[in-house]
């Protein structure tokens, strides 16, 4: 008579046979994490009441010198001395920028010992073109002035005066705008106003 076997319990699905006493496992291969991609980037709308600073555009960034020279333009630098109730003296030089320089005999004569003495008038000046018809003028206005120095008495009783030139000027900087007249001096002899035209012809 055979014995009845009671049945061996279920084993579960998945489940590694046992392995005998002394014999290793075989080891599996762990497949490689893929590395984090960056998230892509998100278009934030500027909330209302919140200043965002505009780009500037990339015209802005150009060099400056690679910008096209500006064309020279000619000024007329018209200079009015007045002094007292006579008439008064004009200079006019024209140029485009730079220095300028001018010499001439003042029409206003020194009489000594009733003889007629020349003096001179002197102007320099530098212009520089500036921005929306504005130019610095860097001014020298010089004249020569004879003084007498002394008197001496020759043969015949004759007196005759001897005399010196004595030199004074006015040296100033200023920004001119065209058109529009400054008085860059004024006392009690004299007033000097300058002028600075374009010209156009």
């Amino acid at each position: 008579m055979v014995a009845a076997q009671s049945p061996s319990p279920a084993t579960p699905p998945n489940t590694p046979s046992p392995r005998p006493p002394g014999e290793v496992g075989t080891l599996h291969p762990v497949p490689a994490l893929s590395p984090e991609l960056p998230a892509p980037p998100v278009n934030v709308l500027p909330s209302p009441g919140r200043n965002v600073r505009a780009l500037r555009p990339l015209a802005s960034l150009a060099d400056p010198a690679d910008a096209p020279p500006k064309p020279k333009v000619n000024y007329r630098i018209h200079l009015e001395i007045k002094e007292g109730k006579e008439s008064p003296m004009e200079i006019s030089v024209v140029a485009s920028e730079g220095k300028v320089r001018s010499q001439m005999i003042n029409p206003k004569r020194v009489v000594i010992d009733d003889r007629e003495i020349p003096s001179t008038l002197e102007f320099t000046a530098t212009l520089s073109p500036l921005e929306a018809d504005r130019c610095q003028l860097n001014l020298f206005l010089g004249r020569s002035l004879p003084y007498v120095t002394g008197k001496s008495t020759g043969p015949g009783g004759q007196t005759s005066s001897q005399y010196q030139q004595m030199h004074l000027g006015l040296d100033t900087t200023v920004i001119l705008q065209v058109g529009k007249p400054l008085v860059i001096q004024s006392d009690s002899t004299q007033q000097v106003k300058v002028t600075l035209e374009r010209v156009t012809e």
